[in-house]
This record gives structure tokens, C-alpha cells and sequence, in this order.
């Protein structure tokens, strides 16, 4: 009998803003993301699953931003040891992690635990968000996983 690698099926990281979807401000700011999805993960392989996303902001006047991005709701979840994505099904987490830059060496989040957020003025700005799974997770079991995080934005 032939083995087959256990692949996980990953549902979507969901990034959420306050009011879900597009939110305006009074002052003339909106903010708009969408949904990351990961796609399949093989946890007997050692190749990282990597995908891209954005969040676009819009504000009349310009303004300075701050952009940040809150770690989860992953039981365990921090910007230095990653961010947790958990089972539907339930039991069980998987670590992955956003950055800033499409080397995903510059951990995206709110300023702490060694992370960053953008800050800048302008218009309309687009800000890619480089999502990453660490490959060789040997202990996920096969399911659908799922986190949501908050990104903020202040003027």
C-alpha cells in the first residue's frame, strides 16, 4: 500500500476591518480588504505556502495613517512566534504569519513584539499584506483552519 502525504485543507484567513468589509469614517476616510486564502498545505513537506493580499485606504483630504494589524484569535498567537490559524472542526492550531515586505522578514502587526505597521500619508493607498504558512508542521491534523484579525486604522 502506497503512502500518501497528509494535505490540509486551509479555509480562509479572513482580515477584518471594524465594520467588516468597507468602513467610513466621518472625516472622509474608507477602508476596504479582502480575504486570504491559503489554499492546500502539506505539513510533511518543508515548502512554505506563501499568498498576498492587500488592504486599501482612502481618505478626502489626504491624511497620515497609521495602518496596524492585530495578531488573531489563535489560541497562543504572537507576532514574534507566529500567528494561529484553528481547526474548525476543532483541536488543533496552525502558525503562519503576515509581513510587510514580499521577503516576509518584517512582521506586520501593531508596533509590538517585534513588529511593524505602516505609516503614511496620502490619498488612496494599497498596502499588499505577504502571507506565509512555515512549511514541516508535522503535528496539524487534516481540516479546514481558519483566524481573523483586525486591521486598524488611525488618522
Amino acid at each position: 500500500m502506497q503512502k500518501k502525504p497528509l494535505v490540509v485543507q486551509l479555509f480562509v484567513l479572513l482580515l477584518a476591518i471594524s465594520f467588516c468589509g468597507v468602513a467610513q469614517s466621518k472625516s472622509g476616510c474608507t477602508v476596504a480588504s479582502s480575504s486570504m486564502a491559503f489554499g492546500a498545505y502539506n505539513p510533511a513537506s518543508s515548502a512554505n505556502v506563501d499568498v498576498i493580499g492587500s488592504v486599501g485606504v482612502r481618505c478626502n483630504p489626504p491624511a497620515n495613517v497609521k495602518v496596524s494589524v492585530g495578531v488573531g484569535n489563535g489560541a497562543g498567537a504572537r507576532y514574534s512566534t507566529g500567528r494561529k490559524m484553528t481547526r474548525m472542526a476543532g483541536g488543533g492550531t496552525l502558525t503562519y504569519n503576515l509581513y510587510l515586505d514580499s521577503a516576509r522578514t518584517v512582521v506586520l502587526g501593531d508596533g509590538t513584539d517585534g513588529s511593524t505597521f505602516w505609516n503614511v500619508t496620502g490619498h488612496k493607498l494599497t498596502f499588499d499584506i505577504f502571507g506565509r504558512i512555515p512549511g514541516s508542521q508535522p503535528t496539524v491534523q487534516a481540516g479546514s483552519y481558519v483566524d481573523t484579525v483586525i486591521v486598524t486604522v488611525s488618522y
